[in-house]
């Protein structure tokens, strides 16, 4: 037992309860997500080095050219719920009008059973905004549970879109050594979520990358 007091009146208190008390207080400021910084080898990468190493896809036989920042940072990390085997960003431009469209792409891996995702969650400044997800490679090849014994890897390719003006908020909001991330979440049907964080040089980067080709172009 231990005495606190409450106004000018002693209260007793089973260290038990204390306890459970703290445990709930520490768990009350808890982080509320696994990702909470990036690593420090991707944080210290800047808008121009992630633009110097944007990798340029000219395919003739295809209608747009593609800048893809793969290149800039390609190693394996822990996500929240999942392993990202690669995050990056590529842009892609019509080669008959110029217009570009801008992708975040997960290169994820994680323990079956296969995961339904819906669609990404992100905050653009005070704005939830929720937006479909495109299934790049399904990985079913990979993981027949009809044929498997116990579990096995699932491998699987996703992408969402974001517009010009979200990627220049997007890119406003790095600073210099700084680890945070821009946070995102892949939503599962079936609960089964995936959080992660994109570094806001990263999209400076490819947005500077895509400007030095339209200048070029000019």
């Amino acid at each position: 037992m231990r005495f606190m007091l409450s106004g000018s009146r002693p209260t007793l208190v089973s260290r038990p309860l204390l306890a459970i008390g703290l445990l709930a207080g520490t768990m009350l400021s808890a982080p509320a997500l696994a990702i909470e910084e990036l690593p420090n080898s991707l944080a210290s990468l800047t808008p121009a080095e992630f633009a110097g190493s944007a990798q340029v896809i000219d395919d003739r036989l295809e209608p747009e050219l593609v800048v893809s920042t793969q290149d800039a940072y390609s190693r394996s990390r822990p996500l929240d719920g999942a392993r990202a085997r690669d995050v990056h960003m590529k842009a892609r431009i019509a080669r008959d009008e110029g217009s570009v469209t801008y992708h975040v792409v997960h290169d994820l891996a994680y323990w079956s059973p296969y995961r339904q995702f819906t669609h990404v969650q992100f905050m653009d400044g005070d704005t939830l905004v929720m937006r479909p997800v495109m299934i790049e490679k399904t990985g079913r090849e990979y993981c027949d549970q009809d044929t498997a014994i116990g579990e096995c890897r699932v491998f699987q390719t996703l992408s969402f879109e974001l517009s010009a003006a979200e990627m220049e908020r997007l890119a406003q909001g790095y600073s210099a050594g700084s680890r945070e991330p821009w946070r995102l979440r892949f939503k599962d049907e079936f609960g089964e979520d995936v959080t992660s964080g994109i570094a806001p040089a990263e999209a400076g980067g490819l947005l500077q990358a895509v400007s030095g080709l339209r200048k070029k172009a000019s």
